[in-house]
C-alpha cells in the first residue's frame, strides 16, 4: 500500500465509524511520517524500514508488528500496544513512551537511552544490550524480561517491578531501585557501583 492508500482507508473507516483495519498489512519502507494512526489496527503489520516519525501512534494496535529499522522519531506513544512486537535495534532514545504495553516485546540491541517508560509494561519482553542509560522506568512491570547485557546506568527503577528478571550481566551504576521488586531476578555479573538500594522489596 501507498502512503495516499493507507490515509484514505483510515479516513474512510474513521467516516464511517469503524475502527481503521490494517492488521497484517504490508507497509515496509513506506513513508508514514506524521501521519495520524490514533486507534488503527496495524496488528502483525510488517512496518519495517517504515518512516514513522512524527506519526500518532496513541492507543494504535501494534502488538506482533515488525518495526525493525523503523524510523521512530517524535513518536506519539501514550497508551499504544506493542505487546510480541518486534523492536529490535531501532532507536527510541529520548521518547516518551509512559503507559505503552510492551509485554514480550523484542527490543534487542535497540537504543532507549533516556526515554520515559514510567508504568510502561515489559514484562516478558527481551531487552538483551539495550541502551537504557538514563532511562525513567519508574513503576515499570519487567517480571520476567531479559535484560541480559544491557546498559541501565543511572536509570531510576523506583517501584518498578523486576521480580524473575535476567539481569545478568547488566551495568546498574548510579542507578536507583527505591522500593522495586527484585525477588527472583539473576543479577550475577551485574556492576552495582553506586546502585542506590532503598527499601528494597
Amino acid at each position: 500500500m501507498t502512503r495516499e492508500e493507507i490515509i484514505q482507508t483510515i479516513k474512510t473507516a474513521r467516516y464511517e465509524g469503524k475502527i481503521p483495519n490494517l492488521s497484517g498489512a504490508d507497509l515496509s519502507e513506506v513513508d508514514l511520517s506524521g501521519v495520524d494512526l490514533r486507534g488503527v489496527d496495524l496488528s502483525k503489520a510488517n512496518l519495517s524500514g517504515a518512516n514513522l516519525s512524527k506519526a500518532n501512534l496513541i492507543r494504535t494496535d501494534l502488538s506482533g508488528a515488525d518495526l525493525s529499522g523503523a524510523i521512530l522519531a517524535d513518536v506519539k506513544w501514550h497508551g499504544v500496544k506493542l505487546d510480541e512486537a518486534n523492536l529490535s535495534g531501532v532507536n527510541l532514545s529520548g521518547q516518551k513512551m509512559e503507559t505503552a504495553s510492551l509485554v514480550g516485546a523484542k527490543l534487542n540491541e535497540a537504543n532507549l537511552h533516556q526515554a520515559c517508560l514510567r508504568w510502561v509494561k515489559l514484562n516478558n519482553a527481551e531487552l538483551n544490550q539495550v541502551n537504557l542509560g538514563g532511562v525513567d522506568m519508574r513503576e515499570a512491570d519487567l517480571k520476567g524480561a531479559n535484560l541480559k547485557d544491557s546498559d541501565l546506568r543511572v536509570a531510576i527503577l523506583d517501584g518498578a517491578d523486576l521480580g524473575g528478571a535476567n539481569l545478568n550481566g547488566t551495568n546498574l551504576e548510579q542507578a536507583t531501585l527505591e522500593k522495586s521488586n527484585l525477588i527472583g531476578a539473576d543479577l550475577a555479573g551485574s556492576k552495582l557501583k553506586g546502585t542506590k538500594f532503598l527499601a528494597l522489596t
